[in-house]
């Protein structure tokens, strides 16, 4: 990490994105007075060129981070209860597993030795209630999990369903359960042809939907 990564890093806090938004006025005047407190004379443009290469790293770890949650959630033991969220930054701990226990996991499974941790509101953690924790991987580079409840009443209605499916997939109609009844039915999917890995939990996408 450079000296500028450093420096924004540590006053990402001041900012409502996180991070100074270079096409928003009131940030780029927060930033001249930052910058002015620390006797910095800068130039504007260069500073907002190397702005859109740190909005660029942070979107390339985003997809590190949704990567590597994917890939911890298929490895790591279920009876730990995890889950996927909505925020793919983020990872479901609603069995409130011990925050050592959980670094061992990542460092067993993402194949980590040191990991940083971010309390709410500092440096790059966005979350006002949750811990965020940064390392480094071999398989897929920086990510940065912020370690969560939970998910919403809606999304563990979801995840439970698609239990549910998975574990009825190749049965015979007249054998599920009359909620899945109702949806194959509504679908027109034959419940026989079903396997498994046909069926996802979407709870973790960000879906545009109507109104």
């Amino acid at each position: 990490m450079d000296v500028l990564d450093k420096f924004l890093n540590h006053i990402s806090y001041k900012f409502p994105k996180g991070y100074p938004d270079m096409n928003n006025d009131q940030d780029i005047a927060l930033m001249e007075s930052i910058l002015s407190k620390l006797g910095i004379d800068f130039s504007f443009n260069i500073l907002k060129e190397e702005m859109l290469i740190w909005e660029a790293t942070d979107r390339q770890i985003s997809a590190n981070t949704k990567q590597a949650i994917a890939y911890f959630l298929d490895n790591v033991d279920s009876s730990y209860g995890f889950k996927s969220q909505t925020d793919i930054k983020r990872l479901g701990n609603p069995n409130k597993i011990d925050p050592e226990k959980a670094q061992q996991l990542f460092k067993d499974i993402l194949g980590t030795n040191e990991i940083t941790v971010h309390n709410p509101n500092t440096g790059p953690n966005s979350s006002s209630k949750f811990d965020m924790y940064e390392f480094e991987t071999e398989q897929f580079g920086p990510v940065r999990i912020i370690l969560s409840g939970g998910g919403n009443a809606g999304e563990k209605y979801e995840q439970e369903f698609v239990d549910k499916a998975k574990a009825t997939a190749g049965d015979s109609f007249e054998n599920l359960p009359k909620d899945l009844q109702t949806l194959y039915t509504a679908l027109g999917i034959d419940s026989e042809k079903l396997i498994p890995t046909n069926i996802d939990f979407e709870g973790a996408q960000d879906t545009k939907r109507s109104l």
